[in-house]
């Protein structure tokens, strides 16, 4: 049996030890604190497993509050640059190919980039002869209204695995705000079974939203503007790391780009509109020269164009159809007019390629007038 002995220190002090069974001292005072820092590691370690098999079992992602800055420090050498004139630029490896999007559910469009051996047949994957290997899809897309970041991550937090897809079965990896060209963004890793088609893949989806600096109504024509970035991959040929890298190429100005294009329609438009008015009254003053003795419109038409000296009126219309074209002639605004008997058919340039025309028949649209016809054919 071992008993405890007292034992006093330098200072005087009672000291405790514990003998060994082999008669060595024991200092109790200097092993406990080591005792139980052993206790709290096993503990911690016990916690973190714990949490570790909690969360698999019962499909919980892991979710970081903290937003990582996608950037690249140099774009590769085997990398080429598409420049979209929807507004925004990215590269991608030079042996993948890219065509444009043009989704019914874009407003302005996007971009489908290819890896070798990769094909789609239309705009977007699924179709029955598509191959894939890795693609990225880029999509500029319209919302009913204006909606913030937040409300997509609302979205992939509580909706996005829960969708009703039929055959599509979702499954959240990892899920992180992100930095994407100095922009709040959203990444969410996943992968994506089709139960029907016996498939599966690895998807990382990218969210962000057009900056507005600079823009003046960033909501224009009451519509909203989401930017989605997808990358797809078989398993065996998926690389976050690639994935990564090529998002992190992509640069936008498209709200300003948008805004822009809105002001070159807008500019268009009254000479549209000019024209299409004058020529749209043109069919009033036809009804007045009509003369019922002869079945006519005579002299409505002299060398091709309109004879602009047969009333004020019809010199009005002239005037404002050269006018709203910034042309100096009917001819330079490619005026034609056609007529026999009981009837007529005038048209003139709106725009670059576009035509506006009236007949006899009571015919206002966007076409040319036919010379044998006599008619907005």
């Amino acid at each position: 049996m071992v008993l405890p002995q007292e034992n006093k220190n330098g200072l005087g002090q009672t000291k405790q030890t514990n003998m060994s069974s082999n008669g060595n001292a024991v200092n109790v005072q200097k092993s406990l604190p080591i005792l139980s820092l052993v206790i709290i590691l096993v503990l911690v370690i016990a916690g973190g497993l714990g949490y570790y098999f909690f969360t698999r079992q019962n499909n919980i992602s892991v979710i970081s509050d903290k937003s990582e800055e996608i950037s690249p420090s140099k774009i590769p050498e085997n990398f080429v640059t598409h420049e979209s004139p929807v507004g925004f630029s990215i590269s991608y490896p030079n042996n993948w190919t890219l065509k444009d999007n043009k989704g019914v559910d874009t407003i302005l469009g996007g971009a489908l980039i290819l890896s070798p051996g990769s094909k789609i047949a239309g705009n977007y994957a699924g179709g029955k002869d598509d191959v894939i290997e890795q693609y990225i899809f880029i999509n500029i897309g319209a919302t009913l209204q204006a909606i913030s970041l937040k409300d997509k991550i609302e979205y992939y937090k509580n909706n996005f695995e829960k969708e009703n897809l039929l055959y599509i079965k979702r499954k959240i990896i990892d899920q992180k705000p992100i930095i994407i060209d100095g922009k709040d963004a959203y990444e969410v890793v996943y992968t994506e079974n089709n139960t029907r088609e016996n498939t599966m893949f690895n998807k990382i989806a990218f969210s962000l939203l057009p900056d507005p600096a600079g823009v003046r109504n960033y909501n224009l024509d009451n519509i909203g503007l989401a930017i989605y970035i997808e990358y797809t991959a078989k398993p065996d040929v998926y690389s976050q790391a690639l994935a990564e890298q090529i998002i992190s190429t992509f640069k936008e100005n498209i709200l300003k780009t948008y805004e822009m294009q809105l002001k070159q329609k807008t500019q268009n438009k009254p000479q549209t509109s000019e024209v299409q008015i004058a020529l749209s009254n043109l069919r009033v003053e036809a009804e007045v020269i009509y003369d019922p003795k002869t079945k006519s419109y005579p002299q409505f038409c002299s060398d091709g164009v309109l004879n602009a000296s047969l009333n004020p009126n019809i010199q009005s219309i002239v005037t404002k159809v050269i006018s709203a074209l910034g042309v100096s002639s009917q001819k330079e605004a490619l005026v034609q007019c056609y007529s026999s008997g009981e009837k007529y058919a005038v048209s003139a340039k709106t725009s670059e390629d576009q035509f506006w025309c009236v007949d006899n028949t009571g015919a206002s649209k966007a076409r040319q007038a036919d010379k044998v016809s006599l008619t907005c054919k």
